[in-house]
């Protein structure tokens, strides 16, 4: 079964769902506060989006120590989550600030499309398995007003 959260859109109040506001040479006519798509999240699905955001970070995230080979890890550089190859493992890089030169202990962790390098220690989010999504994520999502839920058949 294929299930998918969506949060409740309004039409963009600043290009009015055009998608375009003023030009700039860099990047054309889009509009920046709905990226060009014409809508934005209305009160409750922005409320709704924020809680659920928020649930998860508080309970699925963990030390980037624990990471094991096939954790979906949220990075900062892509838009959703990227799958381990392996446990993070320890590196060290030359950081040079102004006339000085530091050493720096850093913490590596292979992806199937990419390396990403973590502070020692930091938390990460991680993707809660199938069960964990229908027992725990989905009725916290019914709380809200603002959400729709779409369930598909299996996919």
């Amino acid at each position: 079964m294929n299930i998918r959260i969506t949060f409740e859109k309004t039409e963009c109040s600043r290009c009015g769902g055009s998608g375009h506001y003023s030009y700039c040479q860099r990047f054309g006519t889009v509009c920046f506060k709905c990226q060009g798509s014409g809508k934005q999240f209305s009160r409750k699905g922005n409320a709704a989006r924020k809680a659920i955001e928020k649930f998860l970070e508080e309970n699925y995230s963990k030390p980037i120590e624990e990471i094991v080979a096939g954790d979906k890890v949220k990075v900062t550089s892509g838009r959703g989550f990227s799958t381990a190859l392996g446990a993070a493992t320890t590196s060290t890089s030359r950081f040079k600030s102004g006339n000085s030169t530091e050493w720096v202990n850093y913490l590596k962790v292979e992806f199937k499309t990419h390396t990403h390098n973590f502070a020692p220690g930091c938390l990460v989010q991680c993707r809660p398995t199938a069960d964990q999504f229908t027992n725990e994520v989905l009725p916290k999502a019914r709380r809200f007003s603002g959400v729709t839920i779409h369930e598909n058949g299996a996919s």
